[in-house]
């Protein structure tokens, strides 16, 4: 639980920060599990010597870098999958976490603890990254979307199935992944009003949410599910015509009124 939630907290930190999705759709088959594991393997390497000053981080431009991004943050691995938290399945998305958030803070002195709230200086490095590996950060941003939505399930089976003294000994781990995912995806849906972005970048991110809009619903209190429900509102009238009507179907999953697993901490 200590993990998912730290995992929660940083993403809601680097998603609020990180630039939103390009047309970056995958395909091709589908990697399995073993090769985006292989593939996520091979990039934390890369990353690891880019952060050493060995060798530049991996790009999409370059195609052997662009075959292990795409395998490494591929969504439809995650499909269909039965994921045991305890087992190690976060690592998944910690990995990917790790790779992405290399992009964004590569040469800049920063903690985790600091990306919401960044000094000027380190705003300006982290600006000039964002720009600079726009796309690699686009893709791995909406991995992690996923990557979340389809472990908060798991997470809420693993809460229902506490005794009272240990719900109450992991209730402020859960706040944490829970209020984190919270705001990861209502900063996502502030990237769909921003002006410089295609309705083709915003489609895409869209369709992370729209896949994801139920296990997000089911996490959140209603308390935050109408948080979202009115940030949708507000978005409704700034996104293309062309994404109203599916943002219409994510905001209308989010009047869910039941309140099970994540939601009943």
């Amino acid at each position: 639980m200590k993990r998912i939630a730290h995992l929660a907290a940083c993403l809601a930190a680097w998603g609020l920060l990180a630039q939103p999705p390009l047309a970056l759709a995958q395909a091709g088959p589908t990697p399995t599990p073993a090769e985006q594991a292989a593939a996520q393997a091979a990039l934390l390497k890369k990353v690891e010597q880019a952060r050493a000053g060995q060798a530049p981080l991996p790009r999409l431009s370059v195609p052997a870098d662009a075959a292990l991004l795409r395998a490494g943050f591929d969504y439809r691995t995650l499909q269909g999958r039965e994921f045991d938290i305890e087992e190690g399945s976060l690592s998944i998305c910690e990995n990917a976490l790790a790779i992405s958030q290399t992009y964004y803070t590569i040469d800049v002195e920063i903690s985790d603890s600091e990306l919401a709230d960044q000094s000027p200086e380190q705003a300006r490095a982290t600006d000039a990254n964002a720009a600079r590996y726009h796309d690699e950060l686009a893709l791995g941003f909406g991995y992690l979307i996923d990557c979340i939505g389809v472990l908060l399930g798991p997470a809420g089976r693993i809460w229902d199935g506490l005794d009272a003294a240990t719900q109450a000994q992991a209730r402020p781990g859960i706040l944490q992944a829970r209020n984190g995912a919270a705001q990861m995806f209502e900063g996502a849906l502030g990237l769909l009003v921003q002006q410089n972005y295609t309705p083709a970048n915003k489609a895409d991110l869209l369709a992370a949410m729209s896949r994801n809009a139920g296990a997000y619903a089911a996490a959140m209190t209603p308390t935050q599910r109408l948080r979202i429900r009115s940030t949708i509102a507000a978005a409704l009238e700034q996104v293309p015509k062309a994404l109203r009507p599916e943002l219409v179907k994510v905001q209308a999953v989010f009047g869910l009124t039941a309140c099970e697993g994540l939601c009943t901490a």
